[in-house]
């Protein structure tokens, strides 16, 4: 099994490993939160990326806690993996963008349920594509824009300030940013606006991708990991089994 830290590094990663040595430990599950003496983990699951680079790295034989069940999904997980994997990259560059390193006041974010039954049919303009969604259900529907501009200057602003809309950004604060991460994981929204930086969530039932303008140079990350954003989005419709619908050349 494999651990992610939180604080605590194992070479050039935050990576380490532990044997399956009690019967307390069998009961981790993938994107469990768990403490170990002092230190926090999320579990990654027995096969990660790379697994030559951390084989020198052992949790000590301690008893686990799990403070969270499923802080993370299997997909989502499964998400990160292949990120380190396609872009040769590390998990500590990876994981910063599906979770926050501050543990406690991620988890003192987390919402109540809303209740499905104040949510409607609604209408939504995207470029030139009308969509009507029924936020009742569990749908979600992500649309990507290139840069923060082309969001404001597309969408109506009163569209952004319904409670089943998400408009996510890199202007965003990191106390925004957790609840966010919450509420795509939770389905207290259903309406997902994001900037090329903020498309890495925990969906709770993703139904539709919206690719806005894939020609414009601000889809490629210039740090590591130096993804395309296309390329992550093709990866996300097949991991989802959702439709990738493209607007703009």
């Amino acid at each position: 099994m494999y651990l992610y830290s939180f604080d605590k590094f194992a070479g050039p990663d935050k990576v380490f490993t532990i044997t399956k040595w009690n019967a307390f430990c069998k009961k981790v599950k993938i994107g469990d939160l768990v403490k170990s003496g002092e230190e926090i983990f999320v579990c990654l699951g027995d096969e990660i990326s790379f697994p030559e680079q951390y084989v020198y790295f052992h949790v000590p034989k301690m008893d686990i806690q799990i403070l969270h069940k499923w802080l993370l999904s299997p997909k989502a997980v499964q998400m990160i993996h292949r990120m380190v994997y396609t872009y040769y990259s590390t998990y500590k560059s990876v994981m910063k963008y599906f979770v926050s390193d501050d543990w406690e006041k991620l988890l003192g974010l987390k919402p109540k349920r809303v209740k499905r039954n104040e949510w409607c049919v609604t209408s939504y303009k995207i470029a030139n594509l009308s969509l009507s969604l029924d936020t009742r259900n569990s749908a979600q529907t992500l649309v990507v824009y290139p840069d923060l501009w082309t969001i404001m200057n597309s969408v109506d602003e009163k569209e952004l300030t319904k409670k089943e809309v998400a408009f996510l950004s890199s202007t965003n604060s990191q106390w925004q940013k957790d609840k966010h991460r919450w509420a795509v994981k939770t389905w207290n929204v259903s309406m997902i606006y994001a900037s090329p930086s903020e498309i890495f969530h925990d969906f709770y039932d993703l139904k539709k991708i919206i690719f806005i303008d894939p020609h414009k140079r601000y889809y490629a990350n210039q740090q590591d990991p130096r993804f395309k954003v296309g390329a992550v989005l093709q990866r996300m419709s097949e991991l989802y089994d959702v439709q990738l619908e493209i607007i703009g050349n």
